[in-house]
């Protein structure tokens, strides 16, 4: 493990040898958050219980770590700052430890920096060496602002050079807390220059900046086209001129989230009446425009791949490569370098999986998910009067380009990427998904997903949910839509809905002409208007629309079968599940795969995986499937979607 920045230093100071057994840690801002201290932590064999349910803590402290062993550790970290929520037995038993962060950066207002997530922290720690004495709030938001997140704010003076800071500041690799972003908001507010635009929206909302500027960008090309032909027949017409988008700068700034499809082109446009420079933004030749766009999504992969990569970088990544090679399979370019690109992406990723993925499952939920049992937790602090959570089951991020591609004209989709448990099957993710639960907590159910509904159930039931308000449905998708046949349409009662829809699941398993003849056939399925109109209903009655995947899919070739009869108890194409350690490290050694680490899972599980673009089939046969480390399998979608507002 690399050696962590210096302000961890004085989190890691509290875990020196000798360590008690037993270590109560109040961490109001959630410090402890951090991948290089988490898995510093667990280095020193510490394990590490979040105190959050206290029947559940209960439950699990007799059962597992009462009677701790020597050389064992335990770590029980809440974020309250009283130790009395603990109960007073572990209280008298264990070893407490307050971190906060003014202890860290006692320069600054705790009440400023105890926001900044991990990463933040990082680039703002140099920097406190050199202040001199405490800041005040402003001064503090002030440096924030120009030195770490890089937003010359208060020289701006003009509509472009604002929307290019918005650009910036939505493509930052760092955070913004509410704090800052209202810091914002109100310094630009003043600015007489920006009042006909919805500064707070813009601001705050990555999704409604994006629709922002697709708006405006047809305003202008429409403007375009008739200011030329206005030139033709020798009147004046200066407003192009004045837009914006004149900006070279911002052009250039529109042109790579068009690349990144970022921006959806737009389609009404004749692409032979506009400059070279507007290509990219409108829908012309699919096959010209595409080769653009994946030799430049490759240029920043390779770019990307050179950095020291953390989960976030891993989230960032996935939407650019499943970018690249959608259009690569979709208009069969045969991209050589993008293939070779896949390969050393995989081949980082894999390594990474294997010394990083531990860390994943503490990692703070609160602005966003970062796995897929995180999710639940996610949407019941949302406070929305109804959620619905559709889930696309199997579907990858590549699918997804191509889904979000038909939805995108009616709707707004603010997307991310959540990681899903491994190994990656439905049996193991999705019930983690559903339950809001590790799989170490439906051992009796790690082979089938017969307890989702109840899981589902109960965890809604501890948000304070009545049962009656709670649904679930499952073998959506199939054949023509029908509102009367959806549960929660049908009972204005129900505030919570967990909906999946198994139709790209089966479809994965059929495709017997890869990734080239999915991609088909999942364009027929979007015809038929299934999930667009579904989304339109749930919308339609008031609820807040989520969409997500319990796990991806990989294009793989066979490799050989393990024959081993029942010595497997799940014999899948790409994942292996053993019940002996000693049986799954003999058909390790037999067969080119990876002995995947008891990570989250039940006691006495041992998993086989087949390598990225690899199965246990027959040698050469190729098929679509799951249940590996892929980066296509692991990271999927998570997508809030909102009506598309039409400006006037």
């Amino acid at each position: 493990m690399s050696k962590v920045n210096n302000w961890r230093d004085g989190i890691l100071a509290y875990f020196k040898a000798p360590l008690p057994h037993l270590l109560l840690v109040s961490d109001p801002e959630g410090l402890l958050y951090d991948e290089p201290i988490l898995l510093s932590l667990q280095d020193k064999g510490i394990e590490i219980i979040q105190f959050q349910d206290r029947a559940k803590f209960r439950y699990l402290y007799e059962r597992y770590y009462r009677d701790q062993k020597e050389g064992k550790y335990l770590l029980i970290h809440f974020q309250d700052k009283s130790f009395n929520v603990l109960p007073y037995d572990v209280i008298q038993a264990g070893h407490p430890i307050e971190l906060r962060i003014s202890k860290l950066f006692p320069q600054f207002p705790a009440s400023i920096i105890g926001q900044l997530d991990a990463h933040t922290l990082d680039a703002l720690y140099p920097l406190s060496r050199e202040v001199q004495g405490p800041l005040s709030s402003q001064e503090t938001l002030d440096l924030l602002l120009r030195k770490v997140f890089k937003l010359p704010y208060d020289i701006v003076d003009s509509p472009a050079e604002f929307l290019r800071l918005l650009v910036k500041k939505h493509e930052s690799p760092f955070d913004m807390p509410p704090v800052l972003e209202q810091y914002l908001t109100g310094h630009f507010q003043k600015a007489a220059f920006l009042r006909s635009m919805p500064i707070e929206q813009l601001i705050t909302s990555k999704a409604c900046f994006y629709q922002y500027l697709h708006h405006e960008w047809r305003t202008y090309l429409h403007q375009w086209v008739q200011a030329q032909h206005m030139a033709k027949e020798h009147y004046d017409d200066h407003y192009h001129q004045q837009h914006p988008f004149e900006s070279t700068d911002l052009r250039h700034d529109l042109t790579r989230l068009f690349v990144e499809g970022k921006l959806e082109p737009v389609s009404d446009i004749d692409v032979h009446h506009l400059p070279d420079w507007a290509y990219q933004g409108v829908k012309g030749d699919s096959v010209v425009n595409s080769k653009t766009r994946v030799a430049a999504l490759i240029e920043q992969l390779k770019a990307k791949l050179e950095e020291k990569l953390s989960y976030k970088h891993w989230l960032e990544i996935m939407p650019l490569f499943a970018e690249a090679k959608f259009l690569n399979v979709k208009y069969q370019l045969a991209h050589a370098e993008l293939s070779q690109l896949e390969q050393r992406l995989e081949e980082h990723f894999e390594a990474w999986m294997l010394a990083e993925y531990p860390a994943l499952a503490n990692l703070p939920y609160l602005k966003a998910p970062v796995m897929v049992h995180h999710i639940p937790h996610y949407l019941s602090l949302k406070r929305a009067d109804k959620i619905a959570l559709v889930v696309l089951d199997g579907m990858s991020f590549i699918q997804w380009k191509q889904i979000r591609s038909a939805l995108s004209i009616d709707f707004q989709c603010q997307e991310q990427g959540v990681f899903a448990w491994v190994p990656t099957i439905t049996s193991v993710s999705r019930q983690a998904l559903f339950s809001g639960e590790l799989p170490f907590h439906f051992a009796e159910t790690i082979h089938t997903t017969r307890r989702e509904p109840s899981a589902w159930q109960s965890f809604w039931e501890k948000q304070g949910m009545a049962k009656r308000q709670i649904s679930y449905e499952k073998g959506l998708g199939q054949g023509p839509y029908q509102s009367a046949k959806v549960q929660a349409l049908q009972h204005s009662n129900i505030k919570v809905a967990g909906l999946i829809i198994d139709t790209i699941d089966r479809l994965i398993h059929g495709a017997i002409q890869g990734h080239q003849g999915l991609i088909a056939e999942i364009e027929v399925w979007l015809r038929n208007g299934y999930l667009k109109q579904l989304i339109r209903d749930l919308l339609a009655a008031g609820f807040s629309v989520y969409l997500t995947s319990d796990h991806g899919n990989k294009e793989s070739i066979g490799i050989g079968r393990i024959n081993e009869g029942v010595l497997a108890e799940t014999r899948g194409e790409r994942v292996r599940i053993y019940s002996s350690e000693q049986l799954r490290n003999q058909a390790a050694a037999k067969y080119a795969s990876i002995a995947w680490p008891n990570i989250g899972l039940p006691d006495e599980r041992f998993m086989l995986l087949a390598k990225s673009g690899e199965a246990f089939i027959h040698q050469g046969e190729q098929v679509v499937s799951h249940g590996g480390i892929s980066i296509e399998e692991v990271i999927v979608p998570f997508v809030h979607i909102t009506p598309k507002q039409h400006r006037q």
